[in-house]
């Protein structure tokens, strides 16, 4: 398992339009709960918190940290550099960013474990 104690960062992507979707993704219930929270509590278990890269206010009932988008409407990548700059400002001695989206239904917290094993 990845450790919690300042050495990862975790974000979750949830800026996007979900145009092709046709309503918010991150909103969607799986399982009864909406992907977004489902996806910041497993970023929570590997990080010991997590934050979420979308639009200012977008989320603001669900009870997340939102970090606001610096590049509304630019893609991942801009969410990718906001998520960075956040940490290098906010925890500039942490050496790794966990950053996923906000619509994967089937990453599981045993897959992170195994990607943080060459942290050790």
């Amino acid at each position: 398992m990845m450790s919690s104690g300042g050495a990862l960062a975790g974000y979750v992507q949830a800026g996007g339009a979900s145009s092709r979707f046709g309503s918010d993704k991150a909103l969607a219930e799986l399982g009864g709960k909406p992907m977004l929270l489902r996806m910041t509590a497993l970023v929570e278990s590997v990080a010991g918190r997590a934050s979420v890269v979308a639009p200012a206010g977008r989320y603001e009932g669900l009870g997340v940290d939102v970090v606001p988008d610096r590049w509304p409407g630019q893609g991942p990548l801009g969410g990718i550099v906001t998520a960075l700059l956040h940490t290098a400002e906010t925890a500039p001695d942490c050496p790794w960013n966990l950053i996923v989206g906000c619509d994967l239904p089937f990453l599981t917290v045993e897959w992170l474990a195994f990607l943080g094993q060459w942290q050790r």
